[in-house]
């Protein structure tokens, strides 16, 4: 809990190219969510009794619910990975146990995608942290609403378009995608000084 309410992770995937496998992550926020879950007597949400045994403003870390609450606010409610988990330690903690379970969700998916180059596709996976710093995959959404916010996190639309640029700047130079000219496209893109995306490692 942060300050009493429940909060979720979000981490996105940028499926940057298939053949070879070049996929980026990062750009972690958190969502907190309208109402403590510790408050015994909070705002009631729209459609539903005042006792209910549920209730969204509490559990769900959503944006669209969070618009239905009076005092919610995006910018009191969406920012880094520190609104929530306060501790560095703890941050690297999860963020690594992110890149984990985000690899495992491409190694899951890469077969459904076409070998196309430049693929350019943008996921997004949720996740819960629990009191021991254990990291609870969500759901991953596969057209994720994005909406930046310069003042609380990097936006990563600038990281996005510079590794677009280098990747399709590659190609156009190069005379085959295969091979050793491959490892020297991921060599170019692993030291790229990006603001919020990681480049992932595949065996």
């Amino acid at each position: 809990l942060q300050d009493g309410r429940k909060f979720d992770v979000r981490s996105f995937i940028l499926v940057a190219n298939v053949d070879p496998l070049i996929v980026f992550t990062g750009n972690e926020f958190v969502r907190v969510c309208a109402e403590p879950l510790t408050n015994s007597n909070p705002l009631p949400y729209p459609g539903l009794p005042k006792n209910a045994s549920f209730n969204p403003f509490q559990q769900i870390c959503n944006n669209k619910i969070g618009t239905k609450h009076p005092r919610w606010t995006r910018e009191d409610s969406n920012g880094a990975l520190d609104l929530g988990i306060h501790d560095r330690d703890i941050r690297m903690h999860v963020i690594e146990n992110i890149d984990k379970v985000n690899r495992a969700l491409v190694n899951l998916l890469k077969n459904r995608w076409s070998g196309s180059i430049g693929m350019f596709q943008m996921l997004a996976a949720d996740f819960l942290v629990g009191e021991d710093k254990s990291v609870w995959l969500l759901e991953l959404n596969s057209q994720p609403g994005f909406r930046g916010s310069g003042t609380h996190w990097p936006n990563p639309w600038y990281d996005v378009f510079q590794i677009e640029w280098e990747i399709l700047s590659f190609y156009s130079n190069s005379k085959s995608n295969k091979g050793s000219d491959t490892d020297d496209l991921k060599r170019a893109l692993s030291k790229m000084k990006l603001d919020t995306l990681r480049l992932l490692h595949f065996e």
